[in-house]
């Protein structure tokens, strides 16, 4: 028979200790996780900036006219986002603004520029300088119609269409070119 030697308490305490802080170091960052997810946190960069639309809403069976009548086709393959703009009847010098943020969010975008299109359904306003990308289009009742929330006065609604055909987000009305360019420059990446 062999005789086991008696292991001593301290020893014993030590190893648990060191079990329970290796687990610990295991599990405490996912319950910190499950933590801050069920209070609603998210990392700024993760945020968008616009109100996301659930469900989407699909505008491909929208036939979509430029102002001169002709037709402007989805185009999936190559990628293409849409911010669309619907001016308001007394919006003058915030159109004005807001064509001149939207050429400057094109423009930041470098060689994604080509996959922004910006959309404008209705008259270009007095003073505005039009760039290659915006797109004068016809105000057709049966696009705007779907539109949520748009507005009647004051700054014109600015929407996002994806590649593909459906609505994705909205921004409330006066929205920061700033706030739209974050969530652009994330979407063409």
């Amino acid at each position: 028979m062999t005789e086991t030697t008696p292991v001593d308490p301290a020893v014993r305490r030590r190893n648990r200790i060191a079990l329970v802080a290796l687990v610990l170091i295991f599990v405490l960052p996912f319950l910190g996780a499950g933590v801050l997810n069920l209070i609603g946190w998210r990392p700024a960069h993760t945020i968008q900036h616009g109100i996301l639309l659930q469900p989407p809403l699909d505008l491909t069976g929208v036939s979509l006219h430029r102002a001169d009548g002709s037709d402007y086709p989805y185009a999936p393959q190559e990628r293409r986002w849409h911010i669309v703009v619907v001016p308001t009847a007394d919006c003058a010098a915030q159109c004005v603004d807001l064509i001149h943020g939207i050429e400057k969010v094109w423009r930041l975008q470098g060689r994604r520029a080509e996959r922004l299109h910006v959309l404008w359904f209705g008259a270009l306003p007095e003073g505005a300088t039009p760039f290659r990308n915006l797109i004068p289009m016809r105000p057709d009742p049966a696009v705007l119609d779907r539109l949520p929330e748009l507005a009647r006065s004051g700054p014109p609604s600015v929407y996002l269409i994806d590649s593909f055909g459906f609505l994705a987000m909205r921004y409330p009305p006066g929205v920061d070119v700033a706030d739209l360019r974050a969530d652009i420059a994330k979407l063409l990446k």
